[in-house]
């Protein structure tokens, strides 16, 4: 798939070609011949058993320093977003 963008100030042309590097061209075959061959059933195969997997995880540590929870609104959509600083030296 190839995407042109023309835009008055932009001009690109953007398509697999230009985002893989061409030096691993040559593994493409294979690398596809993996994908179509490989086993299915990598993940879980409905919403429950997803549920159940992750009910039998460790919770996680607390991050440190604590995100900061805002509340973002738009319009009449609001949702929870939460941020994270990196640590100061």
């Amino acid at each position: 798939m190839t995407v042109d963008l023309a835009l008055p100030w932009l001009s690109m042309h953007l398509g697999l070609a230009q985002l893989v590097d061409p030096r691993l061209r040559l593994l493409t075959d294979e690398s596809r011949a993996f994908h179509e061959n490989r086993a299915t059933g990598r993940g879980p195969n409905s919403p429950e058993e997803l549920r159940a997997i992750r009910a039998g995880l460790p919770e996680p540590a607390p991050a440190s320093p604590p995100a900061v929870e805002e509340l973002v609104a738009a319009t009449d959509a609001a949702s929870r977003y939460g941020s994270t600083l990196p640590r100061t030296r």
